[in-house]
């Protein structure tokens, strides 16, 4: 697979899934001047915790934002209507003056399965659910008028409006690392963005999905590699892993050993030098969901000692960001 320039990457940051409307806004806020590629948020909608509904979030970070790119890291399609996420949808493209990213993904294997009953879907049907689902997505954002009758979902002579602003396109990054998702990524996809990989399994399914694409008859470059990633920055790298390593333990019941490789922590030297091997294996973009007792001076201080030290990168998301002014 042909990779593009191994020196060009760009760092995303993934929001926390709760905290102080003002708190978060103000963080992506930071991110924008401090030259992060993109802000992202999760996506959950019975979770047993407080949990913001994604969605909603990135409609309020359309209106404290002018220029960074907005994203959903990682939404789950088969638990929505299609019909009505794609209003939704193009809904906040308009918002954001055409900055949306749709980051999407079938979900973990018996990850809150009551997620998938409260919407009446099957949970082992959820990756045909979501081919199902995009496809129709892009019917719906670039035909007039749209009748499916699908497996999953059926409508008749619908026509959703406005369409997209960057000709009827949201990007899609598909998310997973599994064969159903390295296909979707090539059948589908404007970028990749699986979770917790290492660089080397990264490199290598990186090298499966270029079969995959070949398969498809696409272009390799027309689609952008990254990587989502938990992640800590400290003075030390022992500071960083005491802040990132409790929480990676509660979520996981495994030592954090076991996950260490798969993280991005420690201080802006180690960050650096983590980037710089999912460079080399090809990577052009990372997602970080950070972990940290003061999100807005570690926000700072990343662009400062890392965003600032990175090469160049192209900015590429699959297509070029929109040009166009936000509304209002």
């Amino acid at each position: 697979m042909n990779h593009p320039d191994p020196n060009t990457v760009t760092l995303g940051l993934v929001l926390p899934p709760y905290d102080e409307p003002a708190r978060l806004w103000t963080a992506a806020q930071a991110a924008e001047q401090q030259g992060f590629h993109s802000v992202w948020v999760t996506d959950s909608t019975l979770p047993g915790f407080p949990w913001l509904e994604g969605l909603s979030v990135l409609g309020g970070l359309a209106a404290v934002t002018d220029t960074i790119q907005l994203g959903t890291s990682i939404f789950v399609p088969a638990r929505r209507n299609p019909v009505l996420l794609a209003h939704t949808l193009t809904t906040l493209d308009h918002l954001s003056g055409g900055r949306l990213l749709f980051g999407v993904g079938v979900g973990e294997e018996g990850l809150r399965p009551q997620e998938y009953a409260i919407a009446g879907v099957s949970m082992s049907q959820r990756g045909a659910i979501t081919d199902e689902y995009l496809r129709l997505l892009q019917r719906l954002w670039t035909e007039p008028a749209v009748t499916h009758e699908g497996k999953f979902f059926q409508c008749e002579a619908i026509t959703i409006e406005p369409k997209p602003l960057r000709h009827g396109k949201i990007p899609l990054w598909i998310g997973g690392k599994a064969e159903g998702s390295l296909r979707r990524a090539a059948a589908l996809g404007d970028g990749w963005l699986p979770t917790l990989l290492s660089p080397a399994d990264w490199g290598r399914l990186w090298g499966r999905l270029g079969e995959e694409l070949h398969a498809a008859g696409r272009d390799a470059a027309s689609l952008t590699g990254g990587v989502y990633t938990f992640a800590a920055i400290g003075a030390t790298r022992e500071a960083a892993q005491a802040v990132l390593a409790p929480s990676i333990e509660a979520i996981f019941h495994a030592p954090f050993e076991t996950f260490a490789a798969l993280c991005l922590f420690g201080t802006a030297a180690d960050w650096l030098e983590q980037i710089g091997r999912y460079t080399d294996a090809g990577a052009r973009h990372v997602n970080v969901l950070l972990y940290t007792q003061d999100l807005l001076g570690d926000v700072q201080l990343l662009g400062e000692e890392v965003v600032a030290r990175l090469p160049p990168a192209a900015g590429r998301t699959g297509l070029p960001p929109a040009t166009l002014p936000r509304p209002g």
